[in-house]
């Protein structure tokens, strides 16, 4: 994760150093130099662009996340340290649901408890289910935004002509620092899978030998 680290403010410092210069302008931009004012307009629009596409990334990490989260918990019943209302809710109805199983040693109550886990199995597959449903649409509509903000950045410049080996490089080194923030999110992802459930899960089964 501290190499991760490392490279993201690597990247960063790349995309920084980027600015409109002699090496990336044309022949069209020797006749009519570009202006000090739009150099730093052109910088100004650079870091609005990849801070809009950044955060809109992020944003949608953050649903990835939850959504590989919510898909586990479907089928574990595992209770996780949370501080979102829903994993709590999840939790909760997990707990009952350990609470009901506890008691079917009692013939008597049998019937009743099995009636009743059923119930909160169900209720709680319907909860996660809506709630996955809702995040993909989240997802959907945080891609549309990424489009948008990858094409905004050449419709609005109209230094387009003179500017487009600059624009280029903006692309790519706003591109390359998406998809390591996207390498490294899966990382923490995969730890996070695993110390919410396999450890945990591992750890039910120790106790209940």
């Amino acid at each position: 994760m501290l190499l991760l680290d490392a490279n993201d403010h690597q990247l960063l410092q790349n995309f920084f150093d980027i600015e409109p210069n002699s090496r990336h302008v044309s022949i069209s931009t020797i006749i009519f130099p570009l202006k000090k004012s739009h150099i730093s307009y052109l910088n100004l629009l650079q870091i609005t662009w990849a801070r809009h596409i950044w955060k809109a990334t992020k944003d949608q990490l953050i649903i990835d996340e939850d959504i590989t989260l919510l898909q586990h918990r479907l089928l574990s019943t595992a209770l996780i340290p949370t501080s979102d209302l829903l994993h709590k809710i999840i939790n909760n109805i997990n707990t009952k649901i350990q609470k009901l199983k506890d008691s079917l040693t009692n013939s008597t109550t049998t019937f009743s408890s099995s009636n009743c886990i059923e119930t909160l199995i169900n209720l709680k597959k319907d909860i996660i289910q809506e709630a996955i449903f809702i995040h993909e649409k989240e997802h959907e509509q945080i891609q549309t935004i990424i489009h948008a903000e990858q094409n905004k950045f050449f419709v609005q410049n109209r230094y387009m002509e003179s500017t487009s080996e600059y624009q280029k490089c903006v692309n790519e080194a706003i591109e390359q620092r998406r998809q390591h923030m996207i390498e490294r999110a899966n990382y923490a992802k995969q730890f996070l899978l695993l110390a919410s459930f396999n450890l945990t899960d591992n750890r039910q089964s120790t106790n209940d030998s």
